[in-house]
């Protein structure tokens, strides 16, 4: 399946019980043994791959799962983790084409009380039915989760990663023959290195001539209660591992929502990280306002803009869910929001909602009348109602991602990098009189001041003046209810205030208030909120900050390209017969970028940082590969050779 063929949405899976057991409707068999899932699990997954022996000692650990179902062998190797005293950290890859929902899946684990908080934790933290790649993480057992909704041949194609083990679909094959069919075994050698193991419930004879026919070394062992047989061994997958590495030290420029977040992933894996910024506070440019708002972008037709913010919704609200957790307040607001739109644009994005299968848990189209009642103010349009919609202050998260990582992140303030060099195995970050860092990956977060470093120059990276109103009480929005966008949008911000926002203007690089804007800003929102009323002849408080945009209004998140050594390379060559090689010869060793979040930094910017780490330290990202290139900076040299062509 090609990436514009995917859907946007996967149906749920049709759960039904037998005995108190989750019974597959889809499948027709059970999630799991009713003899003694967890102790199953243990028998066949970790037994069949030698876990936990074969993780010790080391960094990274990679588990891949078909077959996501209830959780329960993620939960099972989760336990075995943290109780084998491991001190690396476990990547945990699972497919699941029919996901459970979070009530069928409390329902299905409440049965096993030992693994308790992390089974409530795994259900709290399900993503909405979006197609896709998803990132859960649980820091305190030093686990990611990477839940990929879709179909298994078609992601498993399309990703980087190769796993040190694999738990293979335990449905029958019966009813589940594609997980067993050359495609599907394939991609699972593809998916290994030359040590990799697997392990699966069945024995049949059938799946283990496939095995045998794909190269496989299958070998049958004891099964578990009623199942006599099963099957084990080596997948004899093609490379040598290549070890993943955590880098030791990173220095990142720029404290903005893309800093601090690319600095919080790094740290988080246990990298020493320094993060520079030019002012005396993090978050001091486009990160600063007092509010701003996490939404996805929904379109007619999927695209990667769409699955990059269903992706990156899903992951911020649970970033920031993880730091209150914490005890960090990000001055969160989850009362719901309310995107307006043109009853013509509502049609055409109710059909693809109805088509796609998200449920009313996560979106609903509304009418005027009913967008009304939820906002608390009348309205004169139709709107999509997000019910997880929420706002919170860019400020208060970039604080609490530094904070969050005691001894970890060292942030050197009111000082300006000007220049990064690479020599003697590492990169130096000088700045006007004094040498700012010394690092073994450098990431560039510093918006259209990315421009300013001889390495990404080249970048088409434009500044987008913005500006946004500040609201005392006494207007008709106090007794608004949830989070309302359209052309702009009204939040609350920290100690109850307002703000509106924002303009969206190009080529304007004045840094003054300007009060024409601020009066244009709020006759907009007049145009969806009526009975809005506001004084033409009043001064409007607010703030001016610039964001950074790119060409394609994607974020440019990936490996710094050496451009000139790759122009040079297909300079006059005949490009249209050539394949272009997205890997290790055009990268500046160790240089990374992530900026161009426009105005929807909250959204792609902390799971932007975390593409970023895992790429620097040669771990599983949470993006397809295809969604990896359509924001890696390096598409820009392609797209030029395109023009050419």
């Amino acid at each position: 399946m090609t990436e514009t063929a995917r859907p946007t949405a996967v149906p749920h899976a049709r759960v039904g019980w037998r005995e108190g057991v989750p019974w597959s409707d889809d499948a027709s068999d059970f999630y799991f043994s009713p003899a003694g899932g967890l102790d199953e699990r243990r028998h066949v997954f970790l037994g069949g791959n030698d876990l936990p022996a074969r993780w010790r000692k080391r960094e990274h650990f990679t588990v891949a799962e078909v077959g996501f179902g209830t959780g329960l062998s993620f939960l099972a190797t989760v336990d075995a983790w943290r109780t084998s005293f491991a001190t690396g950290f476990l990547h945990y890859i699972a497919f699941e084409r029919l996901p459970l929902r979070a009530e069928d899946m409390r329902r299905a684990l409440s049965r096993f009380h030992g693994l308790g908080g992390l089974r409530d934790r795994l259900a709290d933290s399900l993503p909405p039915p979006a197609c896709g790649v998803h990132r859960i993480r649980f820091d305190e057992d030093c686990v990611a989760l990477t839940l990929v909704q879709g179909d298994f041949a078609d992601f498993a194609a399309d990703m980087a990663f190769r796993a040190d083990a694999w738990y293979l679909d335990g449905f029958s094959p019966g009813t589940s023959a594609d997980a067993w069919d050359s495609v599907a075994l394939r991609l699972v050698r593809a998916r290994s290195h030359r040590d990799s193991t697997f392990a699966t419930h069945t024995a049949a004879s059938m799946v283990r001539r496939h095995m045998e026919e794909e190269g496989f070394r299958p070998e049958v062992r004891e099964g578990y209660a009623h199942k006599r047989e099963m099957l084990c061994g080596r997948t004899n997958g093609g490379e040598v591992r290549k070890r993943p590495r955590t880098p030791s030290r990173v220095a990142v420029i720029g404290a903005g929502l893309a800093g601090c977040s690319a600095a919080w992933s790094f740290a988080r894996r246990g990298a020493d990280v320094t993060l520079i910024e030019r002012s005396a506070q993090v978050a001091s440019g486009a990160s600063g306002n007092d509010a701003a708002v996490t939404m996805p972008w929904m379109a007619r037709v999927p695209d990667d803009r769409t699955r990059l913010s269903l992706a990156g919704f899903a992951y911020t609200r649970l970033l920031v869910r993880q730091l209150e957790s914490e005890g960090f307040d990000c001055n969160r607001t989850e009362a719901g929001l309310l995107r307006f739109v043109n009853s013509a644009r509502l049609e055409a994005l109710s059909s693809e909602i109805a088509e796609t299968g998200f449920e009313r848990s996560f979106v609903e189209p509304k009418t005027a009348k009913e967008a009304s009642e939820l906002a608390g103010v009348r309205v004169s349009q139709p709107a999509l109602y997000f019910p997880t919609g929420a706002s919170l202050s860019p400020p208060a998260f970039c604080e609490a991602l530094v904070a969050s990582t005691p001894g970890r992140i060292r942030t050197v303030r009111s000082a300006e990098a000007l220049g990064v060099v690479r020599g003697d195995g590492h990169w130096t970050v000088t700045g006007s009189s004094a040498l700012l860092a010394e690092a073994d990956v450098v990431v560039l977060a510093a918006a259209n001041d990315c421009l300013g470093f001889a390495q990404t120059a080249w970048l088409p990276l434009e500044s987008v003046r913005g500006q946004v109103v500040r609201l005392g009480p006494g207007t008709l929005l106090d007794g608004t209810k949830c989070i309302l966008c359209g052309d702009g949008y009204v939040a609350r911000g920290p100690g109850g205030g307002l703000l509106v926002g924002s303009s969206f203007e190009h080529g304007n690089a004045s840094r003054e208030l300007d009060q024409e804007t601020q009066r244009d800003i709020l006759r907009k929102l007049k145009a969806s909120l009526p009975d809005f009323e506001f004084d033409e002849e009043t001064e409007l408080p607010g703030r001016v900050s610039f964001r950074s945009s790119a060409p394609d209004r994607l974020p440019v998140a990936g490996p710094v390209p050496a451009a000139r050594a790759f122009e040079e390379a297909f300079d006059g060559s005949r490009y249209g017969s050539m394949e272009i090689d997205w890997s290790e010869p055009w990268w500046s060793g160790g240089l990374f970028v992530s900026t161009a979040h426009a105005s929807h930094g909250l959204v792609t910017a902390p799971l932007a940082g975390e593409i970023v780490a895992d790429m620097a330290c040669g771990t599983p990202p949470p993006a397809p590969h295809s969604l990896q290139k359509a924001i890696n900076p390096l598409r820009f040299l392609v797209k030029a050779l395109n023009r050419k062509a």
